[in-house]
Formats: C-alpha cells, sequence, structure tokens
C-alpha cells in the first residue's frame, strides 16, 4: 500500500494521506475492504492528533488569559 501525505497546513497538524486510486483496479474486494480499514485507522488517527494539539493550543491560550486577568 502507498500512503501520500498532504504537506500543506499549519504546523503539527497531521493530514491525512490520499489513496491512490489505481492500486485499487489490482486489489481483489477483501483486499479493497482491508485496505479502507486501514486508511480509515490512519484518518482516525491523524484526526485524534489534531484534537490533541488543539487543545493544548487552547490551554496554552487559557493560561496567557487567566494571568493578565489576574495581573488587573
Amino acid at each position: 500500500m502507498t500512503i501520500e501525505m498532504k504537506e500543506s497546513g499549519p504546523p503539527d497538524v497531521v493530514r491525512p494521506f490520499r489513496p491512490s486510486l489505481e492500486l485499487h483496479a489490482k486489489l481483489s474486494n477483501e483486499q479493497r475492504q482491508t485496505e479502507a480499514i486501514e486508511h480509515i485507522a490512519v484518518s482516525l488517527s491523524a484526526i485524534d492528533n489534531n484534537i490533541e494539539r488543539l487543545v493544548s493550543l487552547f490551554e496554552g491560550y487559557y493560561k496567557v488569559m487567566a494571568a493578565n486577568v489576574s495581573r488587573r
């Protein structure tokens, strides 16, 4: 299986890959299903990673905001 990662976007963000369409023509139905499940797993992993990154960014943002409010 070939995995092609997207490289655009914000730093530290994982991009799901684009499946190669020509590969599907050479696979049996069972192999296509297996590949589809693997693509779904990689995409879910990327989503999880991106959510973790967003949560850490928001935590940092709220710490800065709380520090600014406490100084007033």
